[in-house]
């Protein structure tokens, strides 16, 4: 049974696996006797009782004895299963494909913070600067701003938050926009970018500050010749007579961005989850002007290509927008479908800013999670969900609810306690000062004790 454990660790093994113990048990309880015997099922009770006295022992262990840092389990496999998730580098279409998966990618609780506001749930993960006009990627690593430990100066009434991320095939961490905080183990580079410094193959919890903090208001020339560079895109003369209207007179960057949102908005653009195949050699040109079809990738590839060739620096961002409020726990549960793209441009007085041109031809988006089933029965035209349920659709949302509230206290508590939660029970427990030897030697003549007294009385 024990052995379970070095695959997997979610409630959804831990129960099955503890009615495996009780029956085990049971039947050894019926080994036991020196001859057959009619007590059957009643002895579920004496097992019941034997469970019950060995449940102090147990959480005395668990919880005080010293444990190495990461899982809480001291042996994981080496193999571990990749989920659908985002990738580092983002193709015109590449999103749309991860809206069919309804996997959990992370959970965020604000326990003593009220819930941000639909609009502003952008879940800012990987930054892309490279692209040849189709496809985007990270390009070389900028350098490291600053290490684990370090926290930006934020009032002191910010609002924090933590982080569930499950196990995925990536090793970046995701944050409210820019992050006001390092998490331990983590890295930062001058992206605004966490990393993490290994895969998350198991669940990983982390704390967050909601911060505005972007670091000196300078772009350096390296970082500003990748966010201008466009070399890569065919430019035709339609392309390129739009590019001139958005510049021709434009007294200021925020007016170049308005205008280029306005021939989003203006123009017969259509938000699906079934765009047609680029497949000419200027796919920038062919989706402005003839397909107009296209998802959150297309829109924001487009418009950042746009921007660079207008003069203005930009870059795209790929992580996640939305996700479901669970009342019942506090917190955003953020699924694999609401993989969403966006762009930041930079403004001299404002450092790098964030633009979603897709609000531009689906509003709706920011504000309404994506009805799957329903949009593909449009043939790929997005539908978009109605918060306000009732009847036995409302009873399935309160029983998923209930469902990732007891998830998340059981990663918070079980899953995901590692050495820093263990240091923060020790500091509560008024053991904060002790080594872990003393710590260990304490809890188990603690647990021994306690079964002395079991067993006595």
């Amino acid at each position: 049974i024990v052995t379970h454990f070095l695959y997997a660790d979610g409630i959804n093994w831990a129960l099955p696996l503890l009615g495996l113990v009780v029956g085990f048990t049971w039947l050894l309880v019926q080994a036991g006797y020196t001859r057959p015997t009619d007590s059957g099922f009643a002895d579920f009770r004496l097992v019941g009782k034997m469970m019950f006295q060995a449940l102090p022992f147990v959480l005395i262990l668990f919880y005080l004895f010293p444990r190495l840092h990461g899982s809480v389990f001291l042996f994981q496999s080496d193999t571990s299963t990749a989920i659908t998730g985002l990738s580092n580098t983002l193709t015109m279409g590449s999103i749309s494909e991860l809206i069919q998966s309804e996997e959990v990618a992370f959970t965020a609780t604000f326990e003593n913070s009220e819930l941000p506001e639909p609009g502003n749930r952008y879940w800012r993960g990987s930054v892309l600067w490279v692209t040849d006009g189709r496809q985007w990627r990270r390009g070389r690593h900028l350098p490291f701003l600053r290490k684990d430990g370090h926290e930006a100066k934020t009032p002191a009434d910010a609002s924090r938050y933590e982080v569930t991320l499950e196990p995925g095939n990536q090793n970046w961490l995701f944050s409210l926009d820019f992050p006001g905080n390092i998490p331990q183990g983590a890295t930062i580079d001058s992206d605004h970018h966490l990393y993490l410094n290994r895969r998350t193959d198991q669940p990983f919890r982390y704390e967050m500050v909601i911060s505005a903090f972007q670091g000196p208001l300078a772009l350096d020339p390296g970082a500003r010749w990748m966010a201008l560079n466009a070399d890569g895109t065919v430019v035709t003369p339609r392309l390129q007579n739009l590019v001139d209207q958005l510049v021709d007179g434009a007294g200021s960057t925020r007016e170049i961005v308005q205008r280029a949102l306005s021939h989003f908005n203006v123009n017969p653009f259509i938000y699906t989850l079934r765009p047609p195949l680029l497949t000419s050699d200027a796919p920038v040109d062919e989706f402005l002007f003839e397909s107009r079809r296209g998802f959150c990738g297309h829109y924001a590839s487009s418009f950042a290509i746009l921007m660079r060739l207008s003069g203005v620096p930009a870059r795209l961002v790929t992580g996640y927008l939305g996700g479901q409020e669970n009342p019942r726990a506090g917190q955003i549960v953020v699924r694999q479908s609401e993989a969403h793209a966006w762009v930041e441009i930079w403004e001299p007085s404002s450092g790098w800013v964030r633009v979603d041109p897709t609000a531009a031809v689906a509003p709706e988006r920011i504000e309404q999670p994506i009805d799957y089933a329903s949009s593909l029965e449009r043939e790929g035209i997005v539908l978009f969900e109605n918060a306000q349920f009732s009847g036995f659709r409302r009873l399935g949302i309160e029983l998923v609810w209930l469902q990732d509230a007891i998830k998340a206290k059981w990663n918070r508590w079980f899953t995901t306690f590692d050495q820093d939660r263990q240091r923060q029970l020790m500091a509560s427990l008024g053991l904060g000062n002790f080594d872990s030897r003393a710590v260990s030697m304490i809890s188990f003549l603690l647990a021994l004790g306690l079964l002395t007294l079991i067993s006595l009385i």
